[in-house]
């Protein structure tokens, strides 16, 4: 039988081992993680953060201009204290609704050929 001492000490030696395994797992979860996202991202067309704020403001400014004859419904009730709420928002026109978004964002965009860009990148291989 061993002594408490050196039960202790294995004790904590174990632990220690379990730390150093819980980090290295942890590790290759972060490792993993970024390669699942780099495998997502693989064939994207790579923008800036800035690009990408763009988007978002684009977007939140269409939603906010949409108006009650855009293909948004809901209805209109008056509090026992006089106050207008609104309740049950809802997209009649789903379709109409992304159309519009959809237009605001393609206005950040010049479109060109897809002939274009290939022959763009294969001057840029050349170089």
């Amino acid at each position: 039988m061993m002594s408490k001492e050196k039960l202790d000490t294995n004790k904590a030696a174990l632990i220690e081992l379990q730390i150093t395994a819980l980090d290295k797992l942890a590790d290759y979860k972060a490792q993993i993680a970024v390669i699942d996202q780099e495998l997502e991202d693989l064939g994207k067309p790579e923008v800036t953060s800035e690009f990408l704020d763009k988007i978002n403001e684009t977007i939140t400014e269409a939603v906010e201009g949409l108006e009650l004859d855009d293909g948004v419904t809901c209805d209109l009730e008056i509090d026992y204290d006089n106050r207008v709420t609104m309740s049950d928002f809802r997209f009649e026109d789903t379709h109409a609704v992304a159309e519009k978004i959809y237009c605001a964002v393609e206005k950040l965009f010049a479109e060109v050929s897809s002939d274009i860009l290939k022959a763009q990148k294969a001057d840029e291989a050349c170089n």
